[in-house]
């Protein structure tokens, strides 16, 4: 008898978290906002760097850059007028990993019940992330070497 009461009280607890349960979803919680927080800071940091490394020398051609929006000049400081297109992308990403981030905790706040909602909206912020990173590594490479192709002046 003591068997059969045991599992509908676990069953109960997980469904009704207690004190421990509300403070595994706050560390939850935390988990995708730091993910978040370091995936935004390491694309405006990657993306800041880049503009540094390439910078926008007279002989590139103007077809491989993009002129920043004025809030991104205001946000992160930039002061060149144009500025290589995948860098472009990653400092418009910054922010948007960090609503990515918030909404994963709004998901996780809605569908606490579904089992494994964690690990799939972990999944798919660190699948954005990789994807992301993958295709500005290749956008650098490209970019790099189709500019160092074309001399200097």
């Amino acid at each position: 008898m003591g068997e059969d009461r045991s599992r509908p009280a676990r069953r109960a607890a997980s469904s009704k978290p207690g004190k421990e349960g509300k403070a595994l979803e706050v560390r939850i919680d935390l988990m995708f906002l730091i993910l978040a927080l370091m995936s935004a800071i390491a694309f405006k940091n990657a993306a800041l760097t880049e503009i540094r490394k390439t910078g926008t020398k007279s002989y590139i051609s103007v077809e491989g850059l993009k002129k920043p929006a004025g809030w991104m000049k205001k946000l992160y400081k930039i002061r060149s007028s144009y500025i290589p297109w995948f860098s472009y992308y990653e400092l418009i990403l910054a922010p948007a990993f960090m609503l990515i981030g918030l909404l994963n905790v709004f998901l996780h706040r809605i569908f606490s019940g579904v089992p494994n909602i964690v690990g799939i909206l972990l999944m798919i912020q660190i699948g954005l992330a990789l994807l992301a990173g993958f295709v500005f590594t290749i956008g650098y490479v490209v970019f790099t070497k189709r500019s160092a192709g074309r001399g200097n002046g």
